[in-house]
């Protein structure tokens, strides 16, 4: 997240940080550091948009038959010109990366000119990120509807050629050119002395893998210098953008608010005080008598130790009022917010990544019980589903607590998913394949991020937000979602039969690629419980909710937090 940061010594034609007005610029200005991230993500979009239309106005009429002269002129023709144009701009970026890159590697860099390469850094993982949504979430739900509509699964197919060659790779490429534009443009962060790091090799694995990775969260430097950025990071955790004041950086409180917590502990002294003389240390020598040896003289020794102790306590006293000195010239430092577009990037580029993974899981373990109505049964549905979704909020809510306190992370979660299930079901679903929005509504989980957000927020620990929230998250999945639902389960009387709404939508819209499941049978082992169905599967929601709960703190933990602190202290 963009921290609190210092422009000092600007080059002519860089502000303070401050408003700017005439030819004055800022780095941060829209125009100046984060122009890539409008020019990238329009490309992205200009590119998603081309091959939309494309795939709607001949899946079905060259798309069908792979063996065709029709599918050859519109589809294998679509295929080697994404990759052509994918090896093409690759191979110049790189090439320019690294060629401009080498030029400008061993220069001085002013603090003004390094924020304003971190900001083209992040605008490159902003573009990253809008990749990811796209061959995560946007093109795999054009990729489902198009299997229950067609028979047919190959490897070239409408769906699967810009899925899998052009975002897929396209993704690969974007994150290895946004480590090599860190390595020869930052190298006070990401130089070769520093080593490869584990978050860059998270992020392209992620792209590979369809997975998610928190981008890191590097900023510009907050005291003048690039080395000592690192000293000073756990200080700008606590002086957001936003606006708030500094104090504790895990209860949020004032310095003097008393916490255990906020008390700072000492670091350690880069030199070891110097230790008195020998002889002051021993005690005056004495012969077998117990008097004096001759030449030795008590009282001279005593002096001498004296002296050498008054002497050592004076350099631990200097030496301790100095570092308090630094510390406290270090805390009341008159820090300078460059603006607040570094939070705006952070948190916008972030709902794409969120929402591409939330999605891409939920699609994975809980597809068809959530593509459609009648698949939304009281036997397996609140199982499957509390399992699926809880995975990245886990996740996410770690990784916000962890790093600001924020108990928010199931509920940002919930919202970037709620965002891409819809963008997804209304341009794939219902235009693209023409299902009716009634019958492949998407489910909802605001509402259970937001109680397991305030159980976190009241018990500060995560073992007993797995206990306790996962049971809730699995009720308030199945009780917010069964208010849209229950008009859908209302019997009706269609083919001599009694069946329910959702019965009557899954006949009429036949599904080829549907696998064999009859609500109207419904033959499941939970009928022995007293037919109570739903109950049963709401506590085995829970117990599968805590497992999945678990499954996404690993990922936050050791995926996500774990190789960027790895790396800092490289720093």
């Amino acid at each position: 997240m963009a921290q609190a940061q210092t422009v000092q010594n600007a080059p002519k034609g860089y502000g303070d940080g401050s408003m700017t007005s005439g030819s004055s610029a800022n780095p941060t200005d829209w125009s100046v550091g984060w122009h890539p991230l409008f020019w990238g993500c329009g490309l992205i979009l200009l590119a998603n948009l081309f091959l939309w239309f494309w795939n709607y106005a001949f899946m079905f009429t060259a798309g069908l038959n792979s063996a065709s002269w029709e599918f050859t002129l519109y589809y294998r023709t679509l295929f080697w010109g994404e990759l052509i144009v994918l090896g093409i701009f690759s191979g110049v970026w790189f090439g320019w990366l690294i060629r401009n890159g080498r030029a400008i590697e061993k220069q001085p860099c002013s603090p003004a000119e390094e924020t304003r390469r971190i900001a083209i850094l992040w605008s490159l993982v902003g573009a990253t990120s809008l990749s990811i949504y796209m061959e995560a979430s946007f093109w795999p739900n054009w990729d489902g509807s198009w299997h229950q509509t067609m028979v047919r699964d190959t490897a070239l197919t409408p769906t699967h050629i810009p899925m899998f060659y052009f975002f897929f790779p396209l993704s690969v490429i974007l994150a290895v050119g946004t480590y090599l534009y860190g390595r020869f443009h930052i190298t006070s962060l990401y130089g070769k002395e520093k080593g490869f790091p584990w978050s860059f090799f998270l992020v392209i694995s992620a792209c590979v893998l369809s997975a998610w990775r928190s981008p890191p969260t590097n900023g510009a430097t907050a005291c003048g210098s690039p080395k000592r950025f690192s000293r000073c990071r756990s200080i700008g955790r606590s002086l957001s953008t936003a606006g708030w004041p500094r104090g504790c950086s895990r209860c949020g409180a004032k310095p003097c608010c008393g916490c255990s917590r906020s008390r700072s502990r000492p670091t350690k002294r880069r030199g070891r005080v110097p230790r008195p003389p020998r002889s002051s240390r021993r005690w005056p020598r004495t012969n077998g008598s117990g008097q004096p040896n001759p030449g030795t003289s008590a009282h001279g020794e005593e002096t001498r130790m004296a002296a050498g102790t008054t002497d050592v306590t004076d350099i631990a006293e200097a030496a301790e009022r100095q570092r308090r000195l630094e510390l406290k010239a270090l805390r009341e430092k008159k820090y300078r917010w460059v603006d607040w577009k570094w939070d705006l990037v952070f948190w916008v580029t972030a709902v794409f990544v969120v929402a591409g993974a939330a999605d891409i899981t939920k699609q994975l373990f809980a597809g068809d019980w959530d593509f459609w109505t009648d698949w939304k049964d009281p036997q397996w549905w609140p199982v499957v589903t509390a399992f699926a979704t809880i995975i990245i909020p886990s996740a996410l809510q770690y990784i916000q607590w962890t790093a600001w306190r924020f108990p928010t992370g199931a509920t940002y979660t919930a919202c970037c998913l709620f965002f891409a299930t819809w963008v997804g079901r209304y341009f794939q679903w219902d235009l693209a394949a023409n299902y009716p929005m009634n019958f492949v509504w998407p489910i909802s989980i605001v509402c259970a991020g937001i109680l397991m957000d305030w159980i976190l927020m009241k018990t500060k620990s995560f073992l007993l937000t797995s206990l306790i929230g996962a049971h809730v998250w699995a009720i308030a999945v199945w009780a917010y979602n069964y208010v849209p639902l229950a008009g859908f389960l209302q019997p009706a009387y269609f083919m001599d039969h009694v069946v329910t709404v959702a019965d009557v939508q899954g006949i009429v819209y036949i599904r080829s690629q549907t696998p064999e499941y009859l609500r109207l049978i419904e033959r499941g082992a939970l009928r022995s419980f007293l037919g109570e169905t739903q109950y049963v599967s709401l506590a085995f929601g829970g117990t599968a909710a805590f497992a999945g709960y678990w499954i996404g703190q690993f990922i936050g933990r050791y995926l996500a937090v774990w190789p960027i602190r790895r790396y800092l202290k490289t720093v």
